[in-house]
């Protein structure tokens, strides 16, 4: 499901900055925004959404999901999601292939059996990097793991929306995202808000999310029984995020056999149970959603 999106399109509306007054457009009033003391746009919500208006590009953030629902627990349907870019591009009168996509938040609220809480902390590791806790003031109920242009996240939705909206949902809800945080990340065939009504190129967006949670490692999925102590300890040194860049500095000529010893460690004595479901619940949701 498209939940946040950060848009642009050129824009050619002339705006009157002198005086920095208020103005109304599309029925919307629009409001001057600063940035370390200068000008640097004009605001307007529109359903939710956050429109800004600047003297050559106009520029749309926000959750569709929410622009849609109202709230972004319930499920969003490809239906939806198409219905939702044609009335925004329909009131701002600017075509959906013009809406440059700076960044894009993309994921699924599947139901787990038992409380999502519960399945937080087996989410260790994405590629020798760690998941790191999310909270809201104090309070944990999720896990991320950042990368440059990119960032999984995964969190107890029945948690974060009784904190921050004081609704209660079912407790086994949990949330699985995917965040482009740079547009040079997004899959080639998704450029623009066009490429998100069309549910070929959508499934490029799913398959990302995917292959990422794919490959993250689960902390209970290991199997100690028949591992050596040697073998014990290198597993759980290869889980910190910087023990292959230290291995690199100080022990260069082995790096490559310790990164090899790693995964075979890591296919002999993975489970595999827990990632399976995961991702057949995944799997279910996207079609429930997407393909029916």
């Amino acid at each position: 499901m498209i939940d946040f999106v950060d848009i642009e399109a050129p824009f050619s509306y002339e705006i009157s900055s002198e005086s920095y007054e208020p103005f109304y457009w599309k029925d919307l009033c629009f409001t001057p925004k600063f940035k370390k003391g200068f000008l640097n746009g004009f605001e307007s919500e529109f359903k939710g959404l956050k429109v800004i208006l600047y003297e050559d590009k106009i520029r749309i953030t926000n959750s569709l999901h929410k622009f849609c629902k109202g709230n972004n627990y319930s499920d969003f349907t490809f239906s939806e999601l198409t219905d939702s870019i044609n009335i925004i591009t329909k009131y701002l009168e600017t075509e959906a292939s013009q809406f440059v996509i700076r960044k894009l938040e993309y994921g699924f609220n599947i139901t787990t059996h038992k409380p999502a809480k519960e399945y937080l902390n087996l989410f260790a590791e994405y590629h020798n990097r760690e998941f790191e806790k999310m909270k809201h003031k104090h309070i944990f109920y999720g896990r991320k793991c950042v990368m440059s242009e990119y960032a999984l996240k995964v969190y107890d939705k029945f948690q974060q929306v009784k904190i921050m909206n004081n609704v209660l949902i079912p407790e086994n809800t949990l949330r699985v995202e995917f965040c482009y945080n740079q547009k040079r990340k997004l899959p080639k065939t998704i450029r623009t808000l066009s490429d998100l009504a069309d549910n070929n190129k959508i499934r490029d967006l799913y398959k990302d999310l995917k292959d990422s949670f794919s490959k993250v490692t689960f902390s209970e999925e290991v199997d100690f029984s028949s591992m050596s102590d040697e073998d014990r300890m290198l597993f759980y040194a290869s889980l910190h995020p910087d023990f292959i860049k230290v291995e690199e500095k100080l022990n260069k000529s082995n790096t490559k056999i310790i990164k090899s010893k790693i995964r075979q460690l890591k296919e002999k004595y993975l489970s595999n149970k827990f990632k399976k479901n995961f991702v057949n619940l995944l799997d279910n949701k996207y079609i429930e959603l997407y393909c029916l």
